[in-house]
């Protein structure tokens, strides 16, 4: 097992595990686990941690990069489907809220789920407001 903490400079905040073994029937296999917080049993009376398990090889590639890039400073011009700040996620969430509201606009199923800090950044909320204009429900 190892445990790494992040970059001296960088601000890491992310909950990532990934755990690679050898299955029963000798196939090697990667499992990455995403979540949202710390799980805090304090806070957990306020809001929710989110969790995603995974076989997914294509999440689970994107998460050994992240650690690659962590461990190596082996960075790709790309973690997709990962949003990874300060390289592409603030701009990929506005993209997707306007993807959202073009489909409202359009007469499709529209909506957001998201957690996020009260602090969210200005153009995150202005974006917000107007998927909301446009008939998106947002959660």
């Amino acid at each position: 097992m190892q445990v790494f903490h992040g970059l001296v400079g960088l601000k890491t905040h992310c909950k990532l595990s990934l755990l690679v073994r050898r299955d029963p029937d000798g196939v090697t296999r990667s499992y990455a686990h995403i979540g949202t917080g710390n799980y805090n049993a304090t806070t957990a009376r306020i809001y929710t941690d989110l969790s995603l398990f995974t076989a997914n090889p294509e999440v689970t590639r994107s998460v050994h990069d992240v650690f690659s890039f962590l461990t190596a400073y082996a960075e790709n011009p790309s973690y997709e489907p990962l949003l990874v700040a300060p390289l592409d996620l603030a701009e990929k969430i506005i993209a997707l809220i306007d993807r959202e509201a073009d489909h409202a606009r359009q007469g499709l199923p529209a909506r957001i789920v998201a957690k996020m800090k009260r602090a969210a950044r200005q153009e995150r909320r202005a974006g917000l407001i107007r998927a909301s204009q446009a008939g998106v429900e947002i959660d």
